[in-house]
């Protein structure tokens, strides 16, 4: 085995690395990321897993439940680059944890990570230089001044965007605490979930760690849990982040993947 990697009995062999999970609200992949995490967890692999934003934390979490609470104003009234230093701020705070987890030999799985920032901000600008310069301000401020590791993988998860609104709908009548019984106010836009995503799109297509799961069946409707799962998985082998060996290798083999890798360098 390779450094710091861990190799379970059933033959499953995982290194340390930060996987990202992206996609617009409501895609899914928080779902993805729980059964990942509990997988590994079973293989007796080390693995952890953090979600941003930290609403419930006090600091940078408190100020994005009350941005998303629409307490600063409407989804138009407030500048993508304040909103995007809070995020950015609310992931920087937690990095002591993450290295550690890194340096112990864990692989941490980050639900919603950098392209989360960069794709939800620059939806709300409209020139393309102005995107570009908005990509190059929060790339040096989060890897640079906040000195955030870059993923190793980010996974994003391209679903139908019938799914992403059926799931808004029905998570709009959820009691979440942040919300103190509001509306989230990026996920109540619809037409701003589908810019989102545009969004991924065109930044991800530059970065090779950058890796679209297409979430849709041949008809266009949304993929089982199951087989998105086991894409996944793959995905985590292809990169090199999982491997597997004898029985778990048997158990891999008719994996289906469904991918699409970005080119070039990040933006």
């Amino acid at each position: 085995m390779g450094d710091g990697e861990t190799q379970t009995a059933d033959g499953v062999v995982a290194r340390p690395a930060i996987v990202a999970f992206e996609g617009a609200d409501g895609s899914g992949k928080s779902t993805q990321a729980q059964l990942l995490h509990d997988w590994l967890r079973a293989e007796r692999i080390s693995v952890r897993h953090i979600s941003f934003p930290r609403v419930s934390e006090r600091g940078y979490g408190e100020a994005i439940a009350m941005f998303l609470r629409g307490e600063f104003g409407s989804l138009e009234q407030v500048h993508p680059y304040l909103v995007a230093s809070l995020f950015a701020g609310d992931r920087a705070s937690a990095i002591r944890d993450i290295r550690q987890w890194l340096d112990e030999g864990s692989l941490v799985l980050v639900d919603r990570y950098f392209y989360s920032n960069l794709a939800f901000q620059a939806a709300k600008i409209d020139s393309p230089e102005a995107k570009h310069a908005f990509a190059s301000w929060l790339e040096h401020v989060e890897f640079e001044c906040n000195r955030i590791p870059r993923a190793d993988l980010n996974l994003f998860f391209d679903v139908p965007m019938e799914f992403v609104l059926a799931n808004a709908s029905r998570r709009a009548q959820e009691q979440r605490s942040y919300l103190n019984g509001r509306d989230d106010i990026h996920e109540a836009a619809g037409h701003f979930q589908q810019q989102v995503v545009a969004e991924y799109r065109n930044f991800g297509a530059h970065d090779p760690a950058f890796i679209t799961l297409d979430c849709a069946d041949e008809q266009g409707a949304m993929r089982s849990v199951e087989s998105i799962q086991k894409q996944l998985r793959q995905a985590l082998a292809n990169a090199g982040i999982l491997r597997f060996e004898g029985e778990s290798a048997r158990a891999a083999e008719g994996w289906e993947l469904v991918e699409k890798r970005g080119l070039g360098t990040a933006p």
